[in-house]
């Protein structure tokens, strides 16, 4: 049922067949382990799924729903939506007043219990991402001569933290108390409610990072948040995530009055649990 177009055709140019119909395959993993995206028109979506789905049946492919890919996002280690650094700047000046009230960057949201005046203080670098190890200077690209700069400036890394299983169940608990102590619910099994997820994560009162990434790890067995990390919090260390918005919540009509929590946590190098449970 899947080959390449052509027999013989090794599929390096990234076209392949599915059944009857042509396809783009992109090597875009997402579970730790190799996997293609496909692209290609609409009409043919409903059938390349069908026969994907029927071919796999015999290796245990299913379908587990959409909120499961947010998950192993969290998972993998793939912070999509950051915000783009386009808020400010008079070079930038001419693509903002391009943009409509119904485009990516006028919609974007900002969300979570981190707050500042300055929108800048939202902008990450690769090395916050996890991309430092890819970046190199020996060819022009936009931005180098800022990320030349601060090259060798300390950085934040992307990092896990470990949510505590008491203080996840004190949230979840609160969902039944009456008065206004009712804490920020998690939804299951991705917990971020907008575009831009800022969470506070501090060690020893000091803010060391945020949590953009919040979801159930089915692998771990818990409670794990992905995000940006101070070099002060080591992977071992204990630290604490502010969760929910201050002041009940913000006025997106998505956010429900809540009030804000403090969860323990223990910086994680990598997530995935090393036995099994």
């Amino acid at each position: 049922m899947l080959g390449p177009d052509e027999p013989g055709d090794s599929g390096g140019d990234g076209h392949f067949k599915v059944g009857p119909h042509q396809v783009t395959a992109l090597n875009h993993g997402m579970s730790g382990f190799p996997g293609y995206e496909f692209t290609g028109p609409y009409a043919d979506f409903e059938s390349v799924r069908d026969i994907i789905v029927e071919a796999g049946a015999e290796y245990g492919l299913r379908q587990i729903g959409a909120r499961a890919y947010a998950s192993v996002a969290t998972e993998s280690g793939w912070i999509a939506n950051t915000l783009p650094g386009t808020y400010t700047g008079e070079d930038m000046k001419a693509f903002r007043e391009w943009q409509s009230a119904r485009s990516f960057e006028g919609n974007l949201a900002l969300g979570g219990s981190y707050v500042s005046d300055r929108i800048e203080d939202y902008y990450t670098t690769p090395w916050d991402l996890g991309y430092g190890h890819i970046l190199k200077f020996d060819h022009d690209f936009v931005g180098r001569e800022g990320l030349e700069a601060i090259k060798d400036q300390p950085h934040r890394r992307k990092a896990w933290v470990l949510w505590d299983r008491d203080d996840v169940a004190k949230i979840f608990a609160s969902m039944y108390e009456k008065g206004d102590r009712r804490f920020k619910y998690i939804e299951m099994p991705a917990a971020f409610y907008t575009a831009c997820q800022f969470d506070r994560v501090e060690k020893d009162g000091e803010l060391v990072g945020a949590a953009m990434l919040t979801s159930y790890s089915a692998n771990v067995r818990g409670w794990i948040s992905l995000g940006t990390i101070d070099p002060a919090a080591a992977a071992g260390d204990q630290v604490e995530i502010v969760w929910g918005e201050p002041n009940g919540g913000s006025p997106n009509p998505v956010v429900e009055r809540h009030a804000q929590t403090r969860v323990r946590g223990t910086v994680m190098a990598r997530p995935f649990a090393t036995k099994k449970h």
